[in-house]
């Protein structure tokens, strides 16, 4: 069963019913938390133990590739990017405001053009030659335009 590490609740339906929960509230999953099962503990090195002793080391973590995976589906990614990009063209889902819409229209015509630059590159342009001309903005300027509708801080 999936716990909240800021509020505590379980998740009896498992990982996606809290990561959704997660973004929805902005809490985070617990600190020492086994990289396999859900089970959690008061510190590094308790987590460290179990999962020495049960072997529950993520294999990815085991790799030098950082796979990034879809909490929609089961898509993997090499990319954070590729990522996002997925998420707001096949969920409708923007990571910069961590809410789902209910269509393409709708995450456009919330999300500033610059922050959505960051989600329609690949959909725009479609030729190898003209995507090679892209060059790609680094994250601090693509989150520098956040949603219009996020209520201040």
């Amino acid at each position: 069963m999936s716990t909240c590490g800021t509020c505590w609740r379980q998740f009896p339906a498992g990982w996606q019913s809290r990561q959704q929960h997660m973004n929805a509230t902005g809490h985070e999953a617990p600190e020492f938390e086994c990289e396999t099962c859900d089970r959690y503990f008061g510190n590094q090195k308790a987590v460290e133990q179990h999962m020495n002793d049960l072997d529950h080391w993520d294999e990815s973590s085991e790799s030098e590739d950082i796979v990034y995976e879809c909490d929609h589906c089961d898509d993997k990614f090499d990319d954070e990017n590729e990522l996002h990009n997925h998420e707001a063209q096949d969920h409708f889902y923007c990571v910069l405001c961590s809410r789902p819409f209910q269509d393409r229209h709708s995450i456009t015509q919330v999300c500033d053009l610059v922050a959505m630059f960051h989600y329609t590159v690949r959909l725009t342009l479609q030729s190898t030659y003209a995507a090679k001309l892209i060059v790609p903005l680094p994250s601090s300027v693509l989150f520098a335009k956040t949603c219009k509708e996020l209520p201040p801080d």
